[in-house]
């Protein structure tokens, strides 16, 4: 079975992990936050898996 990647829209991400986009932006410009992928020429999402490393570390 191929392994399927799942990305998260900034939109979807306040109701997924309870940070809001700006605070997501904000982090990302200092570096603290994952960057985002683009998946299209207008479409942006971030890796789930990045996600869920990310808010493993800082919990």
């Amino acid at each position: 079975m191929k392994h399927q990647k799942v990305f998260i829209r900034p939109s979807e991400i306040q109701s997924i992990y309870g940070i809001s986009k700006s605070t997501a932006y904000r982090m990302m410009s200092r570096g603290a936050f994952p960057e985002l992928v683009a998946l299209s020429p207008r479409c942006k999402g971030w890796r789930k898996a990045d996600l869920d490393a990310h808010f493993k570390l800082v919990a």
